[in-house]
């Protein structure tokens, strides 16, 4: 049932793979049909078989699929050789255009989250390079990040592909419990999609920014309720990092702009003076002075893959202490 998209030739035998996502071994050269396995069983992110190879020994069979999930199954009955049909693939990855956020989980560093243009989340074990946890979104994202005690990951929703419709809720973000990725809740407030997403050092405060020039303040301990909107942006805010005391916030537009505001009321500080001596929770934004050295000579600062542009930053804890 559709197109034959690989085929594999091993000892006696001919292996091959369908849209249908049904693995084939067929006798040589007699052509029999002596294995049929269908993939779907192991409920993959998709079905459509992209490459197979059949072991030296004729035993086990690697197949791998459009989302970039790799198993490894039994040439006998089909079955999973690491486990059972729950089990999943040996190795899997995102699988669509882009992969823009990750973040650390706050207390245990070998925990991350990462989310793209294949509208999942995931979580990841870095030293075990294993998959812990991952759920489908109904649009794809750009940034994710940690509350401060880690029990919570906020996600902004939202993306362009180039030659693709829009979908989903996007400018909206939900609010992911770490433990199961189960939704605590979700808003939608923002018009374009959503660049940046953090929560306040203080945990009770989050903000995100959007394509449409525009910094959204939320209130945690009050349900996540808006409380009020940045608007002096003079183009799409790209990046933006809270102070130490999660009372101020620096950004950047796509028009090469550092500015910086109140995290309560979304007034602007005019004068960067003021906060010349402030220290900054992270630091993301990569137009400001102690990130003028990254940036080539002649560098376009007019937003994410303009010529020698510096898309994303970021500075560790100790070496921010330093």
């Amino acid at each position: 049932n559709g197109p034959i998209n690989v085929m594999h030739t091993g000892p006696d035998r001919l292996i091959t793979g369908g849209y249908d996502g049904k693995v084939r071994m067929w006798s040589s050269p007699d052509l029999d049909l002596v294995g049929d396995f269908d993939m779907n069983a192991f409920t993959p992110y998709s079905p459509i078989i992209s490459s197979v190879c059949l072991s030296h020994n004729g035993d086990t069979i690697l197949v791998a699929n459009e989302g970039c999930e790799l198993f490894e199954i039994s040439a006998v009955n089909g079955s999973n050789v690491h486990g059972d049909f729950t089990s999943g693939p040996m190795m899997t990855g995102h699988c669509s255009d882009q992969l823009r956020g990750i973040c650390v989980h706050p207390k245990n560093k070998n925990i991350v989250v990462t989310v793209g243009d294949d509208c999942t989340v995931r979580k990841w074990n870095v030293l075990e390079r294993k998959l812990i946890q991952m759920i489908k979104l109904d649009c794809m994202s750009r940034c994710v990040s940690y509350s401060p005690d880690g029990n919570y990951i906020a996600v902004g929703l939202g993306g362009l592909v180039p030659g693709k419709d829009p979908m989903g809720p996007i400018g909206g973000f939900k609010i992911l419990q770490d433990e199961d990725l189960a939704i605590a809740t979700e808003g939608r407030d923002a018009r374009q999609w959503v660049t940046s997403i953090k929560y306040s050092p203080d945990g009770r405060g989050m903000a995100l920014s959007s394509r449409d020039g525009k910094l959204y303040l939320y209130d945690v301990e009050d349900a996540y309720k808006l409380g009020n909107i940045f608007k002096k942006a003079k183009g799409a805010i790209l990046n933006f990092d809270y102070s130490d005391d999660s009372t101020f916030i620096q950004l950047n537009d796509d028009t090469g702009g550092l500015l910086f505001c109140d995290a309560t009321t979304g007034m602007q500080i005019p004068s960067a003076n003021e906060l010349k001596d402030l220290n900054w929770g992270s630091d993301t934004c990569t137009m400001q002075w102690n990130m003028r050295g990254l940036w080539p000579a002649r560098a376009d600062a007019s937003g994410a893959f303009a010529v020698g542009s510096v898309n994303n930053v970021a500075v560790s804890a100790k070496t921010r202490g330093e």
